[in-house]
């Protein structure tokens, strides 16, 4: 596993002073209110000191390398709920017994989670993996990852980010011009936001 992702963020200071860590989080805020919920999904960053499996459940591994791995994990709260749903009872006429809006199964939450072995990663490396967390905390936009928490145990560093299972864009071959169009655009997008908050993307190589 070569870093954390294939094209790092970082954060780039411009020459007319970029904005403070703090000015990022409270424009994020103001675009989305008062930035409170109780979904996993939102941007809000979450940093405990637990054991990461006592709250999710890992189904299978998606990477290896020298300092960690990468696996999709399910939270275990919708899984209970997902069976929970399947349990219901209908009626004759086929209705379920609750309210249709309460009663539909939702499938469990799927996440991707990043493992660190810290005593295997060098002091810079533990700058840099702070600056990539910092911000991803203060990202908000449909086309960048999303970090949901940091979880500490131990000698171990977990980030549970979003989970972007559609592959990459070779898989999709070929692509007609209005796909490769709009694809383009969603790229722009993402880059445009990173740039208007002083960050810019970068490949290590």
């Amino acid at each position: 596993m070569e870093g954390l992702a294939k094209g790092e963020q970082n954060a780039n200071n411009k020459s007319k002073g970029s904005p403070t860590k703090q000015e990022i989080k409270s424009q994020t805020k103001s675009r989305n209110g008062n930035g409170a919920s109780k979904d996993i999904h939102t941007n809000i960053l979450k940093s405990h000191t637990v054991d990461v499996y006592k709250k999710y459940t890992e189904v299978e591994v998606l990477g290896k390398g020298s300092m960690g791995h990468v696996a999709k994990i399910i939270l275990k709260d919708s899984v209970k709920s997902s069976r929970r749903g399947q349990g219901q009872g209908v009626d004759a006429s086929g209705s379920s017994e609750r309210d249709q809006s309460s009663s539909a199964v939702s499938k469990p939450s799927c996440y991707a989670l990043k493992s660190i072995q810290l005593d295997r990663i060098s002091k810079t490396f533990v700058v840099e993996l702070k600056n990539e967390i910092d911000i991803l905390n203060a990202m908000d936009h449909p086309n960048i990852v999303k970090l949901h928490e940091v979880i500490t145990h131990k000698k171990q560093i977990f980030l549970v980010q979003e989970l972007c299972d559609g592959g990459d864009l070779y898989t999709r071959l070929p692509y007609t011009e209005k796909d490769s169009a709009y694809i383009t655009g969603k790229l722009l997008s993402a880059v445009k936001y990173m740039h208007d908050h002083a960050i810019v993307h970068r490949d290590r190589e």
